[in-house]
């Protein structure tokens, strides 16, 4: 996927003349391929999203979702109101400040909305047309804000609230502030004990986070729902075998981050429980093997070492059910770690899946008749 420019236009039309690139959108191209043009989209899609509106702010409702909406819309804040159709992608810009004090680098040059700046640009007036609205709207903040105060307590209410605030007058969102003002005040009294902080969902007797909950159902219905590769392991695969190839090949993974942050410990315990429960739910094998990877990198009930654990429980499962182990080699290492992100942060299942799904047919794929070079030069 790449933009073109005054520079290689020319060469550029040739190639597509040859059928050796194809056009995807306004000065946009990608090298010819078997796959459909908007799944190359969706896989560069901010990427895209930089390349169109360099140093855009990430906001309104994707600042949330980390996905394109219903209508396949991203939207963001940029110097002039745009809309860009792409193959299966929509990309709208609206007048807006730029990158404020709290605002994080996002992708490729790209900045996401800080925290605050989320909730009160969704607290907007806005109006659908033709089945888009660029925010989420009042009942699914005060639905976010709810999770606030489960997971973190009520003091991050507080200074969440406080932080709107003093960027209201920046944003020029005063009316949207005192919606937001609104809505914690109700959380705070509704629920808020003196000396302590809010209560947690409770599942089976044991408090949890509520977010990772619905992350776990999302993923046990994507698994559910996807026929598993049937890829049984090779009889030559042996321990030393797999051990010494892994070696040759595995890439280091970065430790994964959870969008959500850390899990307050009291939570963890319950949180796990219901994971574990949705586990229990899926067919041996792949499915479960998948899960196992997300629920101990999401987690994180380990003082350490749980991406690598992660992964050993995920080939785990796999053995047990006699299909082929796992190697993330260092050509699917960023693609496994996007997935888990975007898992994470967005609730989108599909990358990570994906990336699982090649993993191991790319181990599958291996002669595992000849040994490793390392092992030749012993």
């Amino acid at each position: 996927m790449f933009f073109t420019s005054t520079a290689i236009s020319r060469a550029v039309r040739a190639a597509a003349a040859r059928g050796e690139v194809r056009r995807i959108g306004p000065r946009l191209y990608a090298r010819a391929g078997p796959d459909p043009v908007e799944r190359v989209v969706a896989r560069h899609r901010w990427s895209i999203l930089a390349g169109y509106l360099p140093g855009a702010v990430v906001t309104d409702a994707t600042a949330f979702t980390l996905s394109p909406a219903a209508d396949r819309s991203l939207c963001v804040a940029a110097g002039a109101h745009r809309t860009i159709e792409l193959p299966g992608l929509r990309l709208r810009a609206r007048r807006g400040h730029g990158p404020l004090a709290g605002d994080t680098p996002f992708m490729d040059g790209l900045y996401l909305a800080s925290e605050p700046r989320r909730f009160l640009e969704n607290l907007r007036d806005t109006r659908a047309r033709d089945g888009f609205r660029w925010t989420l709207g009042e009942r699914a903040v005060g639905e976010r804000l709810e999770r606030v105060a489960a997971v973190r307590g009520p003091d991050a209410l507080r200074e969440l609230r406080d932080a709107a605030r003093d960027l209201s007058g920046e944003l020029g969102l005063p009316h949207a502030y005192t919606r937001l003002e609104a809505l914690v005040a109700r959380l705070l009294g509704a629920r808020a004990v003196p000396g302590r902080d809010m209560p947690a969902p409770r599942f089976d007797g044991l408090p949890c986070d509520p977010g990772r909950v619905e992350l776990f159902d999302v993923l046990l219905a994507a698994l559910a729902d996807r026929p598993a590769p049937a890829r049984p392991a090779s009889r030559a695969t042996g321990t030393a075998q797999f051990a010494a190839w892994e070696r040759r090949l595995s890439a280091r993974v970065p430790e994964a981050r959870p969008a959500g942050g850390p899990i307050p410990p009291g939570l963890v315990p319950g949180t796990m429980r219901q994971g574990r429960k949705r586990y229990a739910a899926l067919a041996p094998g792949f499915p479960r093997a998948v899960f196992q990877a997300f629920l101990l990198s999401e987690v994180r009930p380990l003082p350490e070492r749980n991406d690598e654990i992660a992964r050993m429980r995920m080939n785990a499962e796999l053995s047990a059910a006699g299909e082929q182990r796992i190697i993330v080699t260092a050509e699917l290492r960023d693609a496994y770690a996007d997935g888990l992100r975007m898992l994470s942060a967005a609730g989108d299942p599909r990358p990570f899946i994906a990336a699982l799904d090649a993993a191991q047919a790319a181990t599958a794929a291996i002669d595992w008749t000849n040994p490793p070079l390392e092992t030749v030069s012993r």
